[in-house]
């Protein structure tokens, strides 16, 4: 069954497959609700694309609890397989500060895992002067082999933090949440968010608000990275090669009490 929502006293339907929520904060109280490691898939166009046309990847994003979409070009793609739903399109960076906000209110330990050395302290230190009492136990920049996984998981369990944050790039950052979830029973939520803590550090400018709120700001994103450029053609030309949104579940799997 479709989810429903309420949107200035409206009622909207949301397909099944995404989080049954229309802002970044509403997502956060719901995903707070959620017991268990729960695993947030953030679909944006190079993800859905990537998922498209890689059956592993697309297997992996299908273990994912639940889903937002993130930026237009994913809600363009999701509106082929839903053609009847509402798309509503949160961001991953949003999310994450929402949840960093409610986590704040709620003194809830976070640990801060990605970017290079130093981006995630320093990300931690101006989280800190917006959001005070932001109880961060931990960060770990992302530059770590598979040999340095036990002490990572053994940090972050020590740290008792509750989100983690995990900024690695896709698809490396979904691929780390897959595996190593099981071994972190005390997180209850793993958000994969690219490059939040390079914004949140003040290392990289989001688009201005009038470009966020229409859409574009995968095009300012473009021009301030020329290089991704490449990557954006190369995740179109693999859409078109595969079968479309084919990794989409029917139904979310978060659990809510």
């Amino acid at each position: 069954m479709n989810g429903a929502i309420l949107v200035n006293g409206k009622r909207k339907i949301i397909p099944p497959a995404l989080l049954p929520a229309y802002t970044p904060e509403d997502a956060a109280r719901l995903l707070l609700l959620a017991n268990g490691g729960v695993f947030v898939a953030t679909l944006n166009f190079e993800l859905i694309s990537r998922g498209a046309a890689d059956p592993r990847f697309a297997a992996l994003l299908r273990t994912a609890d639940c889903r937002v979409c993130d930026g237009i070009g994913g809600a363009i793609l999701l509106r082929r397989k839903y053609p009847d739903g509402k798309i509503p399109r949160i961001t991953g960076i949003d999310l994450g500060y929402a949840s960093l906000a409610l986590a704040t209110q709620r003194g809830i330990p976070v640990f801060l895992l990605g970017g290079r050395p130093g981006i995630a302290a320093r990300a931690e230190k101006r989280l800190r002067a917006v959001l005070p009492g932001l109880c961060v136990a931990g960060t770990a920049h992302g530059y770590f082999g598979k040999a340095d996984l036990p002490a990572l998981r053994g940090r972050i369990r020590a740290s008792g933090a509750e989100i983690v944050i995990v900024c690695l790039g896709s698809p490396r950052q979904e691929e780390w949440i897959a595996a190593n979830r099981r071994y972190l029973p005390s997180v209850r939520l793993f958000l994969p968010l690219g490059g939040s803590l390079d914004v949140w550090a003040g290392m990289v400018s989001r688009a201005p608000l009038l470009w966020q709120k229409i859409g574009c700001e995968w095009l300012w994103r473009i021009l301030h990275a020329p290089g991704r450029i490449g990557r954006l053609w190369a995740a179109g030309y693999a859409l078109l090669r595969s079968s479309g949104t084919n990794f989409c579940p029917k139904k979310h799997n978060i659990v809510s009490n």
